[in-house]
């Protein structure tokens, strides 16, 4: 996620005290950047490679999903629509196969 400083100086930081280690601060943020008028916009020319699950356990993970979907369902009341609409919309599922395409031939190299 790239957060342009003039964004951060309106918007403010991830809340801590919200979402504490992880997990739907930046959906949390995205909202928030968007009522004050900000897009969100979508580069499929960059890849950033994400370790997985290497801050928390398994549970401690289960955990912390199950809290923040909480908080935002509470913050935001349209957020169990929005989520669904995105995830049958599924915009970037064409982009993302390609990426996974391009992986596994880099690596079967």
């Amino acid at each position: 996620m790239y957060i342009t400083s003039n964004a951060l100086a309106k918007v403010g930081a991830f809340n801590e005290k919200l979402f504490g280690r992880g997990y739907g601060e930046e959906e949390d943020w995205s909202y928030r950047a968007s009522r004050k008028g900000f897009i969100h916009l979508i580069s499929p020319e960059t890849y950033v490679e994400h370790a997985g699950t290497k801050s928390f356990t398994l549970k401690e993970r289960k955990r912390q999903i199950q809290a923040s979907q909480k908080v935002l369902r509470g913050r935001y009341g349209d957020y169990t629509k929005k989520l669904q609409n995105y995830l049958e919309l599924d915009p970037l599922q064409r982009t993302r196969t390609e990426i996974v395409f391009r992986l596994l031939v880099a690596r079967a190299i």
